[in-house]
C-alpha cells in the first residue's frame, strides 16, 4: 500500500512539474503578445503612446481603422474594441487595465449604439470569448487579474498550471502564434466581404435589443458616469459615437435612444448612423456590421463634419498627464 501511495505521489508530481513547465513556456511565448487576432489583447502592457484610443464592442473593432485616423489627424491610435462584448462594464475594466500600464491617451472615441447594456455590477453572464481570455487565467502568472474575476474562471483554472490553456484548447493557438501578425498589419478586424443574403437573409430583429427595462437604463447610466470620471481623473477627453448598422433591419429599434440617453447625461455624441450609410446594404457584410467599403464610407463621412473633426483635433493638442 505504501508503494501505491508513493507511486500515486510520484505521478502526481510529475503530471504538476509537467504542467509548470508548459504554463511557463506558455506564459513566456505570449508574454506582451497577442495570440488571437483581437481577442486577447486586454493587458498590452508593452509601452504605448496612444493619443486616440477606439472602446466598445465589435462594431468598434470593425467599424474603426487607426491607420485612416493616424494619417488624416496625424497621430497614434490603437483599437481596444472587445468582439462580444456590449457590456460597458467590459469597456471599462479594459480602459482601467489599459491604465496600469500605459500613459492615458489624450482622446478615447467610445462606440455607443443600440447595443450598448450594463450588468449593473452583478455576475456577468457573458461568456463569450472565454476560451480566449484563458490565457490569464492562471493567476500566479496573470498579466490582467480583472479578467479572472470578469469571467468567473473556477479554482482549478485560476490555480492549476496549464488547465486553462488545456481546458480552452489555446495551446495550438499559442503554438502557431497566427493572429499577432495581422492584428499588428490592420489593427481593426478588416472584412472585404458583401453580405452573403442567401446563407445569412435580410430578416427583420423585432425584439428590443437593449434599453428594455428601467433598471438596464439605471445600471448603464451608473457605468457611464464611472467610464466618465475615470476619463476625467485622468484628462481624458471623451466622445461617443453612433456608427452605422443597416437601418432596414433595425426600423423597431430605438436608434435615437442612445443619443438622447448621451446628451441627457452631459457626453459629448456624434450619431453617424445616417440614411447616406445605413440604407446601403453594400456598405455591410451583415446586418450591424461594416465591410471595408462600409468603413471607408463611414470614415469619410466623419471627416467631413467640421464639428467632428474640431472635436477630435481640440483633444489631441493636449499634451500627455502622466
Amino acid at each position: 500500500m505504501r508503494r501505491f501511495l508513493k507511486q500515486i505521489f510520484v505521478f502526481f508530481g510529475i503530471v504538476s512539474s509537467l504542467a509548470f513547465i508548459i504554463q511557463c513556456a506558455a506564459s513566456y511565448r505570449i508574454k506582451n503578445r497577442e495570440v488571437l487576432h483581437l481577442y486577447d489583447n486586454f493587458h498590452l502592457s508593452y509601452p504605448q503612446r496612444a493619443d486616440l484610443l477606439f472602446m466598445g464592442s465589435s462594431r468598434c473593432i470593425t467599424h474603426y481603422s487607426p491607420k485612416k485616423f493616424d494619417e488624416f489627424f496625424h497621430c497614434k491610435s490603437l483599437n481596444l474594441g472587445v468582439d462580444g462584448h456590449s457590456e460597458l462594464d467590459m469597456h471599462l475594466l479594459k480602459l482601467l487595465s489599459y491604465l496600469k500600464h500605459n500613459l492615458p491617451p489624450k482622446l478615447i472615441l467610445l462606440n455607443f449604439d443600440i447595443f450598448i447594456n450594463s450588468n449593473g455590477n452583478e455576475v456577468e453572464t457573458n461568456k463569450v470569448h472565454k476560451d480566449y481570455f484563458s490565457r490569464y487565467a492562471f493567476r500566479p502568472f496573470s498579466e490582467s487579474t480583472e479578467v479572472i474575476d470578469y469571467f468567473g474562471y473556477n479554482l482549478a483554472e485560476k490555480y492549476f498550471p496549464s488547465y486553462a490553456l488545456l481546458h480552452y484548447q489555446m495551446l495550438p493557438a499559442i503554438i502557431s502564434m497566427k493572429g499577432e501578425y495581422k492584428w499588428r498589419f490592420e489593427g481593426y478586424e478588416r472584412h472585404d466581404e458583401n453580405w452573403d443574403t442567401l446563407s445569412h437573409p435580410v430578416k427583420l430583429i423585432d425584439s428590443i435589443i437593449s434599453f428594455n427595462s428601467e433598471k438596464s437604463i439605471n445600471n448603464l447610466k451608473k457605468k457611464m458616469l464611472l467610464f466618465k470620471k475615470v476619463c476625467e481623473d485622468h484628462h481624458i477627453s471623451l466622445l461617443l459615437v453612433q456608427s452605422p448598422v443597416y437601418q432596414p433591419v433595425f426600423t423597431n429599434q430605438p436608434i435615437k435612444f442612445p443619443e438622447a440617453l448621451a446628451r441627457n447625461l452631459g457626453f459629448t455624441f456624434f450619431d453617424f448612423n445616417r440614411n447616406t450609410l445605413n440604407s446601403q446594404i453594400e456598405n455591410f457584410y451583415n446586418a450591424n456590421h461594416l465591410n471595408t467599403r462600409g468603413v471607408g464610407a463611414f470614415f469619410q463621412t466623419m471627416v467631413n463634419d467640421s464639428n467632428f473633426c474640431a472635436f477630435i483635433r481640440s483633444g489631441l493638442q493636449k499634451k500627455y498627464v502622466n
